[in-house]
C-alpha cells in the first residue's frame, strides 16, 4: 500500500508540476503580447506652399489697397508741394509721382503678402515635421524597449517550454507503468485517489472499495451538486421573471379597472343626459302644445269680438 501510495504521489507531483509549467507559459505568453506592439507615427499632412489662385488675388487685393493709398497720400503731399515744385520739376516726374510710385508701393505689398504667406505656411509644415519626428523618435524608442522585454519573455518561454517538456516525458515515464487507468490520468481525478490512499479510506485502486469506484462516486456527486446548483440559480431567475411578470399583470389589471371605471361614469352620465333629454323634449312639447292653444284662444276670442 506504501509502495502504491508512494508512486501516485509522483504521478501527482509530476502533474503539479506540467500544470504549473502550463499557467507558467500562459501567463508568459499574455505577457508578451502586451509588448509584441510596434508603434508607428502618423505622417504629418503638409500644406502646399506653393502660389495658390487664392493667394493671388488676395495679394492683389492687398496690392489695390496700397496703390490707392500710395495714391491718395501722394496726391495730398504733391498738392501740398506743388506751388513751391511747379517750376523746378517736370510735368512728367510729377506725373510718375502720382502714378508710378503708388505701383511700386503696390508691389512690394503683393511681394510682401506673398513671402508672408509662403513664410506661415512653411512655419506650420516646419512645425508639423518637427512633431512628427519627435513622434517617431519616442515611438522607436518604445519599440526598442518592448523588443527588450520581448526577448527576454522569449527567454523566459524557452525555459520553461524546455522545463515542460521534461515534466512531460518524467509524467508519461510514470503513465506507462500501467498502474493507473488512462481515464484517471488527470491532475483532479490522480489528487483525489492520492488523498484516498493518503488518508486511509482505501488501500486499492480496483474493486468495489477501491479508490476508483470512490472517485466516479465523488465526481457524479460533485457532478450533481453543480446541477443542483444550477438548477437553484435558474429558479431564483425564474422567480425574478414570475415576480416581474406579476408586476406587469397586476398593473395591467389597475389600468383595466380603472378604464373600467371611466366606461361606468361615461354610461352613467350618458344614462343621465338621455333622460335630461327626455325632460326637457316633454317640457318643449307642452310648451308647444300651450302655445298653440293660447294662438287658438287668441283666434277665437278675435272672431267673437
Amino acid at each position: 500500500m506504501s509502495t502504491l501510495r508512494d508512486y501516485v504521489g509522483e504521478v501527482l507531483n509530476a502533474e503539479l508540476t506540467c500544470y504549473t509549467y502550463y499557467n507558467a507559459i500562459r501567463e508568459f505568453k499574455e505577457e508578451r503580447n502586451k509588448y509584441d506592439v510596434h508603434y508607428t507615427a502618423n505622417s504629418p499632412q503638409l500644406e502646399d506652399d506653393s502660389i495658390s489662385g487664392e493667394d493671388i488675388m488676395g495679394s492683389l487685393v492687398v496690392g489695390l489697397l496700397f496703390w490707392l493709398g500710395g495714391f491718395i497720400a501722394m496726391g495730398i503731399l504733391l498738392g501740398m508741394m506743388f506751388d513751391s515744385i511747379k517750376n523746378s520739376v517736370s510735368t512728367e516726374f510729377i506725373i510718375f509721382m502720382i502714378f508710378g510710385f503708388p505701383v511700386i508701393i503696390a508691389i512690394v505689398g503683393i511681394v510682401i503678402m506673398i513671402k508672408k504667406d509662403k513664410s506661415a505656411v512653411t512655419e506650420r509644415n516646419e512645425y508639423k515635421m518637427r512633431e512628427y519626428n519627435r513622434e517617431r523618435e519616442r515611438c522607436k524608442q518604445i519599440n526598442a524597449e518592448n523588443d527588450i522585454k520581448v526577448r527576454r519573455i522569449d527567454e523566459q518561454l524557452a525555459e520553461l517550454r524546455a522545463g515542460q517538456s521534461v515534466a512531460r516525458n518524467q509524467r508519461e515515464t510514470l503513465y506507462s507503468v500501467g498502474v493507473i487507468h488512462k481515464d484517471y490520468r488527470h491532475l483532479y481525478q490522480v489528487a483525489k485517489i492520492f488523498e484516498y490512499l493518503d488518508t486511509g479510506i482505501c488501500t486499492s485502486l480496483e474493486g468495489s472499495t477501491g479508490a476508483y469506484i470512490l472517485c466516479r462516486q465523488e465526481t457524479r456527486m460533485e457532478t450533481l451538486a453543480d446541477l443542483l446548483v444550477q438548477i437553484r440559480n435558474d429558479i431564483r431567475e425564474l422567480k425574478g421573471i414570475c415576480y416581474s411578470l406579476y408586476e406587469g399583470i397586476n398593473t395591467a389589471n389597475q389600468q383595466i379597472g380603472k378604464l373600467c371605471s371611466s366606461m361606468d361614469e361615461t354610461l352613467r352620465l350618458q344614462s343621465k343626459i338621455e333622460k335630461n333629454t327626455q325632460i326637457t323634449a316633454y317640457n318643449s312639447q307642452i310648451a308647444a302644445n300651450e302655445a298653440r292653444i293660447q294662438s287658438d284662444m287668441m283666434i277665437y276670442s278675435s272672431l267673437i269680438n
